[in-house]
């Protein structure tokens, strides 16, 4: 065992002191350190979700031997533009019961709901604003929540 030397291991009042202003100080470096962490993950999210009105999705031309256009999560904000006649595929996340709904219902028609695949018709030209809700397949018992997203769909000829 090492022998310290007695300046070392006695109690004085600077040393009381000190202990006492790291004891209250610390925590609140502490907490003040993790606002600061936590701005800045904030603010990385804030700025990886931003859409700019700019950000398209163009479908394969109406008549061609590929007609249909997969849309995911990926495509959150987007404006996808569909041609009369093609296939839109939404696919989801699995684990979730997706509904979708336009604001203008009239363009599309549903083809086949299943879960996370969701496969419409764009029917007619026109544009509407597309809301998909997710609520997951162990709602309401399980603390999981919903997921949500929305895009621009342009049908056009």
């Amino acid at each position: 065992m090492i022998k310290l030397p007695k300046s070392l291991t006695t109690v004085t009042t600077l040393s009381k002191s000190v202990a006492l202003l790291l004891l209250i100080a610390l925590p609140f470096l502490g907490f003040m350190m993790g606002i600061k962490y936590q701005a800045a993950v904030d603010h990385n999210f804030q700025l990886s979700n931003i859409n700019y009105s700019l950000n398209y999705k163009v479908s394969p031309t109406a008549g061609s031997t590929v007609g249909k256009v997969t849309i995911t999560e990926e495509d959150r904000g987007k404006i996808v533009t569909v041609h009369v006649g093609n296939e839109i595929i939404f696919s989801l996340r699995s684990g979730f019961t997706w509904k979708a709904n336009f604001s203008n219902s009239n363009i599309v028609k549903e083809i086949i709901s299943n879960n996370s695949h969701l496969t419409y018709e764009a029917v007619k030209l026109g544009t509407t604003q597309v809301t998909l809700l997710g609520d997951p397949a162990c709602y309401p018992h399980c603390m999981i929540p919903s997921a949500a997203l929305s895009l621009t769909l342009n049908v056009i000829k």
